[in-house]
């Protein structure tokens, strides 16, 4: 799936992403890749944890933090769950599907 053609929210979430990739900060090359996957088609755990990237780039930039070495050097240093870092369930695949 490509996210920015299921939703209004999830183009403007990559709107938002090309605004501040196109920004001068620490975060350009990480942004840069987020967009990248971004547009690619993704399953929908990709598309998750993508999610979760981008709210915290968005979160970063909202509070200013996009220049701040110390931060950023906390935030690389922080093992920070994402989706998928989660294990699966020990149900095969299809079974979780259908219980969707």
């Amino acid at each position: 799936m490509i996210l920015a053609d299921i939703s209004p929210y999830f183009a403007n979430t990559l709107t938002r992403l090309r605004e501040y990739g196109a920004l001068p900060s620490l975060w350009t090359e990480d942004i840069a890749r987020t967009v990248a996957t971004f547009e690619s088609d993704l399953n929908t755990d990709q598309a998750i944890g993508l999610l979760q990237r981008a709210r915290r780039y968005t979160r970063i930039f909202r509070a200013g933090l996009e220049n701040n070495d110390v931060f950023r050097a906390t935030y690389l240093a922080t093992d920070l769950n994402e989706w998928e870092t989660f294990e699966e369930p020990p149900v095969p695949r299809d079974l979780q599907d259908r219980l969707v």
